[in-house]
């Protein structure tokens, strides 16, 4: 009888591991919850500072455009890589950082009256380190505004 007495006294008091691998697992389920949250708002961050920087740069070709004799935006020629975008901005009113949030598509100044003169302009860059599936990974800048869009269905843009 005394020996039940002391191992009845000796129960020291803890977490099993069954407790200790459920309290894991949950707490891993709500780290996944949340990194997803993260990456999912990070690249909505991206995407809003490239539409503002596009407000920049849209300033920038309007800002060349007032100044240019006819009125006309710069030649394809003359803006075809983020440096030369960079230069053009920097000079005409705007500033664009020297690494780019974005990577410049295409820029193409074309005819959009069909007066043949070349009065309009596309310009169509991706967001660095944004899935291309994502609204909004591809932005498209011309003189009626911004437009988001994302891939394979670059006509979903808005």
């Amino acid at each position: 009888m005394g020996l039940d007495k002391q191992y009845a006294n000796n129960h020291e008091q803890g977490f099993t591991l069954v407790e200790i691998m459920i309290v894991t697992a949950i707490l891993a389920i709500l780290a996944a919850i949340a990194s997803a949250t993260f990456i999912s708002y990070r690249d909505k961050s991206r995407i809003n500072a490239v539409v503002a920087t596009a407000h920049v740069i849209r300033s920038a070709l309007a800002n060349f455009a007032t100044d240019s004799a006819g009125n006309l935006y710069p030649s394809s020629d003359t803006i075809t890589d983020y440096g030369s975008l960079e230069a053009f901005v920097n000079t005409h009113g705007g500033t664009l950082p020297d690494n780019g949030l974005f990577i410049l598509n295409h820029y193409t100044r074309y005819d959009g009256t069909g007066d043949t003169t070349e009065d309009n302009y596309s310009m169509r860059i991706t967001v660095n380190g944004v899935p291309l599936a994502m609204k909004g990974s591809q932005v498209v800048i011309a003189p009626s505004g911004i437009l988001r869009c994302g891939l394979p269905t670059p006509a979903d843009c808005s």
